[in-house]
């Protein structure tokens, strides 16, 4: 699981790609305009038409993104806090990360201990079957 500011980027991301298609599509199958020149040969070429459910779908989707954005960015951390609030939350962080940490080192110490332990233990073992097959 990511945190809520990567998956806020995963969001962009995906705005921007929706954007970028949507727009592209639409550019793409969009028929030509002319601005008082004449057309070119080319006014013959069946193009295939973009319709108007496509665009509303490719505006349904941009519009989706966006509420999920909006959505994350109301329940991002600190908008409701002030500045010191935030501090003061990052040092309690900070110590419950430290103290864990500690639990941890404690842990992994334990268990190399044992690990030793049992490989002394083991190599015991060995040697003494081998001492009674001589």
């Amino acid at each position: 699981m990511t945190d809520r500011l990567t998956e806020l980027q995963f969001l962009v991301d995906g705005l921007a790609k929706q954007f970028y298609n949507s727009v592209g599509n639409i550019q793409l199958n969009a028929p030509p305009v002319s601005f008082g020149y004449p057309r070119r040969s080319d006014e013959n070429t069946k193009r295939p038409e973009i319709s108007p459910e496509e665009i509303k779908r490719f505006a349904v989707e941009v519009v989706a993104f966006c509420k999920q954005i909006e959505q994350y960015i109301e329940y991002l951390p600190g908008l409701d806090s002030t500045e010191e609030e935030q501090i003061n939350k990052m040092k309690e962080l900070e110590k419950v990360n430290y103290e864990l940490g500690q639990q941890i080192l404690l842990k992994i110490e334990n268990a190399e201990r044992l690990h030793n332990l049992v490989t002394s233990a083991l190599q015991e073992i060995a040697q003494d079957k081998l001492n009674n097959l001589n």
